[in-house]
């Protein structure tokens, strides 16, 4: 008997109630901590449009069509929450709810059928990833994991489950870009084992269950190229021009973001692998280890990648580098700019890669000759590592969320709701994407310039993106009336001195309130009572 044997039978015996239950007191942690960190967390502008996109939609057929033309996501997240927002309630705080339990479920099942330690298991748990980024923000992320760790615990019987992967595969698909290029990779993964088990396929294996997996899984591709091609003719979907009637300047500028964006995804990989953001307010999508060892981040993709090569085995080392190539594709080729919440697919893709490497039926071989043992040994040594890096980088976000505030938007909110709740005052926002946060907590139209109408939803097809605070203060000039009070909220940062001579010429500022410290820097709010003089 080992050491670590000798000492799980001792904690069992000395604490029988801990070992039996083991998965239920963390859980129960998780969901404790999860609850009190939650309830203080604050929507910022993206988790709002989504809501918006789904309760402002007048059917499922609109909001699929906004998804299309303006959102980089799949349905998936959207339809949950139109369901919640049309059939249950119109209180945007429930999207916590949904969130929460998608979380938790992810956990739940993470303790029960995952092939790690308890110690991989609680540092996973409580790692930035799974308690913080996709826990506590809500966003349609958490989805993607849930069914990547579904699909990890069905695959062990693959062959029995060939509908459920597929299905869970196609949900996969759905929850957003990156868990669809995930899906991906596991596609080619059970394609590989079905041609290498092609003798025992057939005698096993209902040829109807295989045509009917392969319909499924590529009615999803299908599904999000539907969803995508609007985006993509249109060049809409990159974040540098497809065409430009200069070849030359067009070469120029697709070089220099192709550099650039080689250095986010080797700072985002590591980042993904080492989440300890750096200690400030707005600590969020930033990362000490990556700016403390910028000159030599790129180690750490070496060192993942020649660590992982040891520890799986060669089919899931294959998945693992096919998978992490095609989510820096994303990011790489401008299809979408990637944060550290989607960097951290990286960090989910090689957890899941390990599961299935160590399936006890996963009959595949090693890279290298090494002992069985050794091989555990390195790859729990290193597992704990990282995990343990991890957790630390999720305690301080987690701290930083508790005590300061995401995103301004609700204190702005509440504010207006506590002053002005018995006055009917026009409510200005400028920038829309960032004021649809006030709009989300007021539950309530307000005016956006940049779109020249009331509504809580900006649509990013219809408004000017390039309207200055001059052009914005003109266009209020056709919905406000001379003598007539209005509030005007401003993000980012307040009105400048030159602005307010500006300003000052037809309205009067009679109060101006500071919302700073966010940790969304962009959604510190500055809170205006004007009245229009009628100078002009």
């Amino acid at each position: 008997m080992n050491h670590k044997t000798r000492f799980s039978s001792q904690l069992k015996k000395e604490i029988p109630f801990f070992g039996n239950y083991y998965n239920l007191i963390v859980l129960i942690i998780f969901i404790t901590l999860s609850i009190i960190l939650i309830i203080r967390h604050e929507f910022w502008c993206d988790e709002i449009f989504a809501w918006h996109q789904s309760s402002e939609s007048h059917s499922i057929q609109q909001s699929l069509n906004w998804l299309t033309h303006i959102s980089g996501h799949p349905f998936l997240w959207n339809f949950i929450l139109y369901i919640i927002s049309h059939f249950i309630t119109s209180n945007v705080e429930a999207m916590k709810v949904i969130h929460l339990t998608i979380s938790t479920a992810i956990v739940f099942l993470f303790l029960k059928y995952s092939p790690f330690n308890k110690y991989i298991k609680i540092l996973f748990v409580f790692s930035y990833f799974i308690f913080y980024e996709y826990s506590i923000i809500s966003r349609n992320y958490s989805l993607g994991v849930l069914f990547i760790i579904l699909f990890c615990i069905l695959y062990k019987e693959k062959y029995k489950n060939l509908i459920p992967l597929a299905i869970v595969l196609f949900f996969m698909g759905q929850a957003n870009l990156y868990s669809f290029i995930i899906s991906l990779a596991f596609t080619f993964l059970i394609i590989f084992d079905i041609l290498k088990d092609a003798k025992k396929i057939k005698k096993e294996v209902n040829k109807f269950i295989l045509l009917g997996f392969f319909l499924i899984v590529l009615f999803g591709i299908i599904l999000i190229y539907l969803q995508f091609k609007y985006k993509i003719f249109n060049g809409t979907a990159f974040s540098i021009p497809l065409t430009s009637s200069n070849s030359q300047i067009s070469s120029n500028i697709l070089n220099d973001y192709n550099k650039e964006a080689f250095k986010g995804v080797e700072r985002g990989f590591a980042s993904a692998f080492l989440p300890i953001p750096e200690i400030r307010v707005d600590f969020w999508n930033t990362n000490l280890i990556v700016k403390l060892l910028s000159s030599y981040i790129y180690l750490v993709p070496i060192i993942i990648f020649l660590i992982s090569s040891i520890i799986l085995k060669r089919r899931t080392w294959a998945l693992f580098i096919l998978g992490s190539i095609c989510i820096s594709i994303i990011p790489l080729k401008g299809i979408s700019l990637a944060a550290l919440r989607h960097f951290g697919h990286f960090f989910i893709l090689f957890i899941a890669s390990i599961w299935i490497s160590n399936l006890e039926n996963n009959d595949d071989n090693f890279f290298f000759n090494i002992n069985r043992k050794l091989i555990n040994t390195i790859s729990n040594t290193f597992l704990i590592i990282i995990l343990a890096v991890s957790v630390i980088g999720s305690g301080i976000a987690s701290y930083y969320d508790y005590r300061y505030p995401f995103s301004s938007g609700k204190l702005v909110a509440q504010y207006i709701n506590e002053n002005y709740s018995n006055k009917n005052i026009k409510i200005i926002g400028y920038h829309d994407y960032s004021a649809e946060t006030i709009a989300g907590y007021l539950n309530k139209d307000i005016y956006y310039p940049e779109m020249k109408e009331y509504s809580k939803f900006v649509n990013w097809e219809t408004r000017n993106s390039k309207l200055s605070l001059e052009g914005a203060f003109k266009d209020i000039d056709s919905i406000i009336n001379d003598g007539e009070i209005f509030l005007f909220v401003k993000d980012q940062e307040s009105i400048t001195k030159d602005e307010e001579d500006e300003i000052k010429n037809e309205y009067t500022e009679i109060k101006e309130v500071k919302f700073e410290n966010s940790i969304v820097s962009r959604e510190n709010f500055y809170l205006y009572e004007f009245i229009k003089s009628g100078n002009r």
